[in-house]
């Protein structure tokens, strides 16, 4: 049996495995990690195109550089091919959607309510909510629906 120097001990692996899945998420963007994670995989973009079918090649290096997003059967259909968490891959897929402005006020720990009165964030989030065109506003609660559900 031929022995490599550098082989990670066979007891060690699965750590090795999940340590290497936590820098994947580290990325910062969904398309970084999709890149990450494919080049961990050894597939190029073609390659992954054919694992995922009825994605192109030139979509996946359009994702990678975060000039298109995915949709939730695109999301789903990479994170099955690259063997990814589907439900980070999708929160991470919606996080890229939603303006900067309410990733930052969901991202900053709020205090707690006291008694009825609601944190300022929140009630700056509903204001910036109530001045946004009504097809946009529904888009918004989708996101957060499905997010909330996600999460749940």
């Amino acid at each position: 049996m031929r022995s490599f120097p550098n082989a990670i001990p066979t007891d060690r692996i699965q750590e090795v495995i999940s340590m290497h899945d936590e820098f994947i998420w580290l990325a910062d963007s969904f398309g970084e990690v999709i890149r990450r994670a494919r080049e961990a995989k050894g597939l190029n973009q073609k390659e992954l195109a054919n694992l995922c079918k009825g994605i192109s090649p030139m979509y996946i290096s359009q994702i990678e550089a975060n000039k298109r997003s995915p949709s939730q059967k695109v999301c789903f259909s990479l994170a099955h091919a690259l063997q990814l968490d589907q439900r980070k891959l999708l929160l991470l897929a919606f996080r890229d959607r939603v303006p900067k402005e309410i990733r930052d006020i969901f991202s900053t720990k709020r205090p707690e309510p006291s008694g009825s009165r609601i944190p300022d964030k929140v009630q700056t989030l509903f204001q910036m909510l109530a001045k946004l065109p009504e097809n946009k506003r529904r888009r918004v609660i989708t996101i957060w629906e499905e997010t909330l559900k996600l999460l749940s």
